[in-house]
């Protein structure tokens, strides 16, 4: 199909698929602001309205006007907006900091007479993990301040004057929340609205000499960047002729592979490979970045899934769509195994045995279920269990905890000039990430380099979870 999108203010003749989100022909034309995710970060301005990308279909804005970050500001031209963001130290992780400059840009260009609910209801669509809401809210503010010709004095943190929270109820002044320098830092807690807040925090002691950088708040070196949506994050990286991987996960918690039927897959228009476990070698790595003692108990791909999402078969092609095609076309048989929900029944024996396999290697008590056990003690409980007035002993049990992450898990490969394996990932841990890959794919160290670029938050694949893999 062809469509006519005005872009930015310049006119684009398109041809996108039926099925195309409008997310995915804007990153093939270049806009790297407008970004895969479940956080409001794949927002634009379609026709005067935030609307979210990866719900439109492509087809449906013909004849269309939409705007991303790029045709508000850049890093070098900055709009107020993202000035302000910045100089309100609201831009951190910076992965939703586009869409948010597109929310607060919409509203100000209806109402620059904008109260703190409105920004707060603009604001509301778009997760930020890094600094919270308090920060942004400020910054549009300030912003809609300056579009209205009014002076904005220096930014001074609210925490300067007492804890933010606690001075929200109350925020008609939030864009104007400087305190006099030369007014003495308390050092008694604030009472506000008869509740008690922590008390002020003094940055540089009086009398302390003056310094440029030391004993200062100062802007994060690459806000401009991630204001403007520059490309900065590991599904940023653009490379020709990539191959896209896509992974089929076990529908069931505890199973056997009984076969598995890959014809039809392999035989698929643009596909280059089907893995499982029958094609590559057993080698068992950890996933841990702790101690050594934990079990190598981990494998590519295995006869047996451990879990629901589990890795069964890897898929490379020409496109992500058809990547996805030739997931649906394999076929597997699965015996399932008892599953296990809770530790007691893991650990009490006679349980089905979750890592059976001769070839894994550690592990503190692989029949009973136990990868690794550690007691932890302070001191001489022994000697002190007389001195306290009262002693209590129990067994806890916590809830099995995952962080959602806003940015997705992406890996993109290639061999570079020197055959050395390039890996770009948003892995916090690249040493790790190359300590564990060598081994398991035949390599020494040397071989393999893990670059890592801006991360928003530490990020890990969750089970189950589509990964943005492309490989050349």
């Amino acid at each position: 199909m062809h469509i006519l999108l005005t872009l930015n203010d310049k006119e684009h003749a398109l041809q996108v698929e039926p099925h195309e989100r409008l997310l995915d022909v804007l990153r093939r034309e270049g806009i790297r602001s407008v970004r895969p995710g479940n956080s409001g970060c794949d927002a634009v301005i379609l026709n005067g309205r935030v609307m979210s990308s990866s719900t439109v279909l492509a087809a449906q804005c013909n004849n269309t006007s939409v705007v991303t970050v790029e045709g508000i500001g850049t890093a070098t031209d900055l709009h107020r907006v993202q000035r302000a963001l910045i100089e309100t130290g609201a831009v951190q992780g910076g992965y939703t900091t586009p869409a948010q400059v597109l929310a607060a840009y919409a509203l100000l260009l209806q109402n620059e007479a904008t109260s703190p609910a409105d920004v707060a209801d603009a604001l509301a669509g778009i997760y930020n993990d890094g600094t919270g809401y308090i920060k942004p809210l400020q910054a549009v503010l300030r912003a809609a301040t300056r579009m209205r010709g009014e002076n904005v004095l220096p930014y001074l943190p609210l925490e300067r004057i007492g804890h933010p929270l606690e001075r929200l109820p109350d925020a008609d002044d939030l864009h104007m929340s400087e305190v006099d320098e030369d007014t003495p830092a308390t050092t008694t807690p604030i009472i506000v609205r008869e509740r008690v807040v922590p008390p002020a925090i003094v940055i540089t002691p009086p009398g302390m000499p003056q310094h440029a950088v030391l004993g200062k708040s100062i802007n994060q070196t690459d806000a401009p960047k991630l204001a403007a949506g520059s490309p900065a994050y590991a599904v940023d990286v653009e490379k020709r002729g990539l191959l896209h991987a896509a992974v089929l996960t076990s529908p069931h918690p505890h199973a056997h592979i009984r076969a598995i039927y890959t014809t039809a897959a392999r035989n698929l228009d643009g596909v280059y490979a089907v893995l499982t476990y029958r094609d590559l070698p057993r080698v068992p790595y950890t996933t841990s970045t702790g101690h050594n003692a934990l079990p190598y108990d981990q494998f590519s791909l295995d006869k047996k899934v451990r879990y629901m999402g589990d890795r069964v078969a890897i898929v490379a092609a020409q496109t992500p769509a058809i990547a996805r095609a030739a997931l649906a076309l394999i076929d597997v048989d699965y015996e399932p195994i008892e599953p296990i929900y809770n530790p007691e029944r893991a650990s009490s024996g006679g349980a089905p045995v979750i890592h059976d396999e001769i070839d894994a290697i550690g592990g503190h008590d692989f029949p009973r279920n136990i990868g690794y056990h550690i007691d932890v003690e302070g001191g001489d409980p022994d000697a002190n269990w007389h001195r306290a007035d009262q002693t209590f002993e129990a067994e806890f049990t916590i809830q099995l905890a995952q962080p959602r992450h806003t940015e997705p898990h992406t890996v993109t490969t290639w061999l570079d000039e020197d055959d050395r394996l390039v890996v770009y990932t948003n892995a916090a841990l690249p040493f790790h990430v190359r300590r564990v890959l060598a081994p398991v794919l035949g390599l020494r160290l040397s071989q393999v380099r893990v670059i890592s670029p801006h991360t928003h938050t530490r990020s890990r694949p969750l089970a189950g979870e589509d990964l943005c893999a492309h490989l050349t």
